[in-house]
């Protein structure tokens, strides 16, 4: 049986129990309004009340009493340790009232607690013990950890489905009960716990009893402490203390109800009923939800007519009980609508059922059943619990053929506890494929084919090849999970209600993306094809629907219903979808809607993912900024929405971001600390493994390269052990390491991972798709640093050649491989060639807004080469305009602006130009004396501005030659170190 979590490890743990702890018979005290616990009755002596208190350590036999944690009509119950068994309990203390009879109602009430304690099913609380001390009975039950059916109905928006299932896994409770001879005679929400393992239990048998009950005492006021309405001194004299027999003594027997009898009846009962301040109840029959343990015994608003006329009562009372409870849940109204006592026995014996919404999603065979069970006599109901139970199963269920002898069935019927149907799948669990058609189909998969065909890329096949075949597997997988989790509740029985709402509220979740991923791939574009795969790899990982703990930590808290936060949660599907693709502006609409939704619906999770969703696509498109707001606000949403996994993603998301604007070290602890809450919600390999690489990469890029390299280790050998569909994650880390090499000279470390970055790259996305473009790319520079120039041109063409191809000739990514393929050529002498690619750079940056630095820096390199082929007329031009730019993105005396400065200066002086140089050299000169400048530049500058001195200044000219020559020297430039021989030869004097 289930038990609350202990708080330490002996019977005085420090702190008191968890708060969502809730006995066999009531639930905590912040719920006590809805529990039952007010009687309206005569309070006991002092002495009783005295023999109901327990202070925390008090001994009851063997149990050592912790908390009070609720007080009803026929009891109080504490926590309790159980030293013997080592465990948590739930005792419920009860008195006996003094006299000739206590010895014979203490005697039935421990045979009753003995029969329930016989009955051990999974949806009634269980009874551990029965043990009476003088004229105190008490009874050990289990510690439930979760709350009442009232409150379960109240903290989120319920479907009818939902509600459907929890009533019947109560209703098996009772029918249980039944079979054993109990009756309950107090069924309602309050008297029903739903556990946090999903499990449903029927609780507070306190005042249930077979043909005939014992009498006790009731908790008086100041121990119950939930009193509204102080009784009358008049009528409270009137009551009396004990609870009544079931035949009862005030009011005649039930009639055979007919109307007309039934109102006279009425009539008679509402002359002597005890008011006690119920006139003036508002509506809704608030006072009216207490138990009674007066003339009536029972709760009002839930009792059946032959209780209120004091009749005897047997499990058919329960089943109207039960009818009243589920009419509420799902009609959220009272089916017998009430001011007062009077009114409401008025109502009930006169079978005057409130009507029903028209416009319901209830089904009609569920009303027609809950109206039956409402029927004003016992004899117009249904003959059984288990017969009402049927009733409410859905059409399919109950056309369900029982195969075996009627003796087989009703013998395991008497183990369940309800209706057992032939051992075959059921009808539920076959044919979940219907849920694939119009999302992936063949019809579908035809159009997936043909759009990426039409985009004339020339990995198009391939890429339609592998996206078909890596949805056609996430298909089938979801298919096979969405089938194990139907029967292991409806053949296997495994797994509560609870857990088989959220697995399949998960597989909900995850057939979104699908059908938002689909969608998207079979109206694909260029750009479609090319993020193919990151689109596939961006599926969520169906193995977190199979993580039973993950799901029952739950998203977080949620007012909104389950159907709102779905249809949420498909919008950000498509978002998502449209991100992976790079289709920005349609993702951020999308995601901006259902965050506007999500807030309006109190749904802090949905707001959460909103909220990551648009800060992931502000950081694709370079506002960082604003993705770190975006990113913390997700992370506060999160926290406030109880949402862990949402907080994780947050966290990691910010982290890279923040390494994304030079702040490694931020960006590390931060994710650093998604780590510890990926281990408490059970994240998967795949995702630790997603966070390792990040990690990775922001070690590096802080300098501290020998634990981003074991980071980046960690998450390849995870990696190695998990499906193909995560290979573009193995890409990544492989690239990060040869990056990772790269800067720490390693170059054949570095040739060794980004050859397998390579590979894999050309296996899963092809060889001609861009993405295998960008490891060349990197495979080009490493060989142009090592100087090695013609694998570097190798590798820079192809990757060139085929950006070409897929992104066209006027894509910012084809202006990067022509700057590195110019400095290559710059690197080998090439400077005509180098030109070309320079020129071809400058021309797309000059058309693409905010890439203002990229350009600068391709004409600064395009005046260099022609500068460097002394054709200093081409390159002035080249150097006013990168200057100009320069100065206007970074001011005027950033040391950046020094690079355009000093070439435009010294063509300037080779021009022949000298008053236009000197300023611009003397400026120069300024800002690079400022900072570490390599010795050849400065001697390059130097003897510019010397030779661009005029006469008077013959003497710094001097003096700058030869500080020039002497940075020359520095450098080993010995051609330059001649040429500022000669000019020194030629001015100074002999």
């Amino acid at each position: 049986m289930g038990e609350a979590a202990r708080t330490g490890e002996g019977p005085f743990a420090d702190g008191p129990p968890s708060a969502r702890s809730t006995a066999g018979g009531l639930s905590d005290l912040d719920q006590s309004r809805m529990t039952g616990v007010e009687t309206l009755v005569e309070s006991p002596s002092i002495d009783e009340v005295q023999a109901l208190k327990f202070e925390r350590g008090a001994a009851i036999e063997r149990y050592t009493v912790l908390d009070r944690i609720g007080a009803g009509a026929m009891g109080v119950v504490y926590t309790a340790y159980d030293p013997r068994l080592d465990r948590r309990v739930a005792l419920k203390i009860m008195h006996a009232r003094p006299g000739h009879r206590a010895d014979e109602i203490v005697g039935r009430l421990l045979r009753e607690a003995q029969a329930l304690a016989k009955l051990q099913h999974p949806n009634v609380v269980a009874i551990y013990d029965a043990n009476r001390i003088g004229e105190l009975v008490y009874l050990t039950m289990e510690l439930v950890d979760g709350q009442n059916l009232s409150r379960w109905l109240k903290d989120a928006k319920r479907t009818p489905r939902e509600i459907l299932d929890t009533f019947v896994a109560a209703g098996r409770g009772l029918a249980a009960a039944h079979k054993a001879g109990i009756v309950h005679r107090d069924f309602k929400p309050d008297n029903v716990l739903v556990g946090r393992d999903g499990r449903v239990r029927v609780v507070d048998f306190g005042i249930a009893r077979g043909a005939e009950g014992p009498e006790f005492t009731a908790v008086p006021r100041d121990m119950s402490e939930n009193i509204s309405t102080p009784p009358s001194p008049s009528t409270s004299a009137s009551l009396s203390p004990f609870a009544t027999t079931d035949r009862g003594n005030h009011p005649p027997p039930l009639a055979d109800t007919d109307p007309a009898a039934a109102k006279l009846q009425a009539a008679a009962l509402a002359s002597q009923a005890p008011q006690q301040g119920l006139d003036s109840a508002i509506a809704g029959l608030s006072s009216m939800r207490l138990t009674r343990t007066g003339a009536l015994v029972g709760t009002p608003a839930y009792m059946a007519p032959e209780q209120h006329l004091g009749a005897r009562v047997d499990a058919r009372a329960d089943q109207f009980a039960f009818a009243v409870a589920l009419f509420e849940a799902l009609f959220k109204a009272h089916p017998f609508p009430a001011k007062n006592y009077v009114q409401l026995t008025t109502s009930v014996l006169g079978g005057k059922v409130d009507a029903t919404p028209v416009r319901t999603s209830v089904p009609l065979h569920v009303r027609r059943a809950i109206l039956r069970a409402l029927a004003v006599e016992p004899s117009q109901r249904f003959e059984s619990m288990d017969a009402m139970l049927a009733a409410l199963a859905p059409e399919n269920r109950r056309r369900r053929t029982i195969v075996g002898a009627a003796a087989v069935a009703s013998v395991a019927a008497a183990v369940t506890g309800g209706i057992v149907w032939a051992q075959v799948k059921p009808p539920g669990c076959e044919g979940a494929d219907r849920h694939l058609v119009g999302v992936w189909d063949e019809a579908t998969k035809e159009r997936t084919r043909q759009a990426f065909l039409e985009t004339g890329q020339p990995y198009a096949a391939r890429a339609a090849e592998t996206a078909t075949a890596a949805l056609d597997e996430y298909a089938a997988t979801w298919l096979e999970m969405r089938r194990e989790v139907c029967e292991a509740s409806l053949v296997h029985h495994e797994q509560s209600p609870l857990l088989l709402d959220r697995r399949m509220a998960c597989l909900d979740r995850h057939l979104d993306q699908l059908q938002a991923t689909a969608a998207l791939f079979s109206e694909a574009d260029r750009e479609v094809v090319q993020r193919a795969a990151v689109a596939v790899e961006g599926l969520p990982d169906l193995k977190e629907c199979a993580d039973a703990e993950r799901l029952m930590h739950g998203a977080g808290r949620s007012l909104a219903s389950r159907e709102e936060v779905a249809r949420l949660e498909g919008i950000l599907a498509h978002a998502l979808a449209k991100r992976h693709a790079a289709k920005y502006e349609a993702a951020q609409g999308l995601a901006e809607r259902a965050l506007q939704e999500a807030r309006a619906l109190a749904s802090a999770h949905v707001e959460a993912e909103a909220l990551i969703t648009l800060g992931q696509i502000a950081a694709d498109q370079g506002r960082f900024d604003a993705s770190v707001d975006l990113l913390t606000r997700a992370i506060a949403a999160a926290e406030a929405g109880a949402a862990d996994p949402a907080r994780a993603r947050a966290t990691a998301e910010l982290g890279r971001v923040l390494a994304l604007k030079h702040l490694p070290s931020e960006g590390e602890r931060l994710l650093r600390l998604a780590v510890p809450i990926d281990l408490r919600v059970g994240a998967g390999p795949i995702e630790q493994a997603r966070r390792d690489i990040l990690l990775g990469i922001v070690q590096s890029e802080r300098g501290d390269y020998e634990s981003g390299r074991q980071t980046l280790l960690a998450a390849v050998e995870v990696l190695r052990a998990t499906p193909a569909s995560s290979r573009l994650l193995l890409i990544q880390a492989f690239n990060a390491l040869g990056s990772l090499e790269d800067r720490c000279s390693r170059e054949e470390a570095a040739r060794k991972y980004y050859g397998d970055a390579l590979a894999l790259a050309e296996d899963r996305l092809g060889p001609d798709h861009p993405d295998v473009a960008a490891i060349l790319n990197n495979i080009g520079v490493l060989e142009w640093r090592a100087g090695r120039l013609e694998q570097a041109l190798a590798s820079l063409e192809r990757a060139l050649d085929i950006r070409v191809r897929t992104l066209g000739p006027d894509h910012i990514e084809v202006a990067s491989s022509r700057m590195n393929l110019g400095n290559a050529l710059v690197s080998g002498g090439d400077y005509a060639r180098a030109s070309g690619y320079f020129e071809a750079a400058a021309a797309v940056l000059r058309r693409t807004s905010g890439l203002g630095p990229r350009l600068v820096e391709a004409l600064y390199n395009l005046a260099n080469c022609h500068h460097l082929q002394h054709d200093y007329a081409h390159a002035v031009p080249i150097y006013e305009e990168a200057l100009a730019r320069s100065q206007a993105l970074l001011g005027p005396d950033d040391p950046d602006v020094a690079y355009p400065l000093h070439g435009l200066g010294v063509a300037l002086v080779e021009l022949g130009r000298l008053e236009e140089a000197r300023p611009l050299l003397e400026r120069v000169l300024e800002i690079r004396t400022r900072k570490d400048v390599q010795p050849v530049d400065l001697g390059e500058l130097r003897f510019a501005l010397a030779r661009a001195l005029p006469p008077r200044d013959r003497v710094r000219a001097l003096t700058l030659a030869a500080e020039a020559r002497a940075d020359y020297v520095g450098d080993q430039a010995d051609e330059e170190v001649s040429r500022v021989d000669a000019w020194l030869l030629a001015h100074v004097d002999r």
